[in-house]
Order: structure tokens, then C-alpha cells, then sequence
């Protein structure tokens, strides 16, 4: 499209580019606020009734949203709080926050995966460069950037509300595919 017709040193220095990228932007995982005390209020004869969730007593009142990395100095504890936990659900009926406890053997009133872990974002570009040595052998430079943009892209969050980890998000994603720190990689290949 560009320098179609341009020759000689001109085309090796401007020809024979290739650009290529992928962008992954992925909702978060849903997860189901749980509370510390659930085994106390679970059915003895049978299994638990109240599936570990609390009610929702303050509609709105919990509000999930990512904060920024707190960094512990001297230590490798860096964290993201993704909720602020209440104080220990430690009677029935009791409201925290904007949590209750349910009564024994009942169901919590909060939907199985009503809300959402931190999402992902994602972006992976390459630049190549090829040059022609003969008319049927090339030289191809390449250069890939994972995550060009080093975006942090988080794990999971501990979903109990009332514990002091309740809310904390303390690693990456970088166990999933694509979702390390910036990475860089560069290659050279002959093709004939």
C-alpha cells in the first residue's frame, strides 16, 4: 500500500514488515461470599443447609471493586484488596456490615455466584521483519511483546467476608495462559 514502488536500499529498509496482535479482555470469574462460622450452622443430620452464604441485609451495601497493589515493605505480601471484611459473624441473626448471619439451618439469602472477581485484560503484539538475501532465501527478524502494556492481571479473591484475609487478592494470573508480566522475546530465522 505503502512504497509500492520504491527500490533498492529504499524497499529493504521500508518493506517487508509484518504486524501482528491479540487482544484477550475477559468479566472476572463469579465467586459467592462465605463467612468463617458456616460450619456451626449446618444441619448435623444431613448436609449443611446454609451453603456457607450470608444474607444480604443492606441491599447495595457490598460493592466488590479492585483497589490499587498495597506493597509490604521488607516483604513479599504485596496484596489488592478487593473488599473490606467485616467484623467475626459471631451471632445468628446478627447483622455486620452489610452481611447478616442466617439462622441455623437456613439458606443465606445471596445467589450462588452473584458476584465477580477482578476481569482480565490482555494485550500481546509482534513486529517482523523480513529480508530477502537471494531471490529464494530470507532473513526474518522477529520481535514479540507478551502483555506489551504490563498489565497486572490478578488471581482470586479470598471470599469469606469476616475474616482479616477476607477481600484480599495476593497473587497474579500468571498462571494462566498469556497473563504473565511484560515479556519479551526476540527471534532470527533463514527461510528458504
Amino acid at each position: 500500500m505503502f512504497g509500492a514502488h520504491a527500490s533498492g536500499w529504499v524497499n529493504q529498509l521500508i518493506g517487508g514488515f509484518e504486524a501482528n496482535g491479540i487482544v484477550t479482555i475477559e468479566s472476572g470469574l463469579p465467586f459467592t461470599p462465605s463467612y468463617a462460622e458456616c460450619g456451626n450452622d449446618e444441619d448435623i443430620d444431613g448436609p449443611g443447609g446454609t451453603m456457607c452464604r450470608p444474607n444480604l441485609a443492606l441491599v447495595g451495601g457490598f460493592a466488590p471493586s479492585k483497589s490499587s497493589i498495597h506493597i509490604v515493605p521488607g516483604t513479599n505480601s504485596n496484596y489488592v484488596q478487593f473488599f473490606n471484611p467485616v467484623p467475626a459473624m459471631t451471632l445468628n441473626g446478627g447483622i455486620y456490615g452489610p452481611f447478616q448471619r442466617p439462622a441455623v439451618r437456613t439458606f443465606g439469602n445471596i445467589q450462588r455466584d452473584a458476584f465477580f472477581q477482578p476481569g482480565l485484560w490482555n494485550v500481546d503484539f509482534s513486529l517482523a521483519k523480513r529480508f530477502a538475501l537471494t531471490e529464494r532465501v530470507g532473513l526474518q527478524f522477529t520481535a514479540q511483546a507478551f502483555n506489551i502494556f504490563n498489565h497486572v492481571n490478578t488471581g482470586g479473591v479470598s471470599n469469606q467476608v469476616d475474616v482479616p484475609s477476607g477481600g484480599l487478592i495476593t497473587s497474579s494470573a500468571s498462571s494462566q495462559i498469556g497473563t504473565s508480566l511484560r515479556a519479551l522475546q526476540f527471534a532470527a530465522r533463514v527461510q528458504f
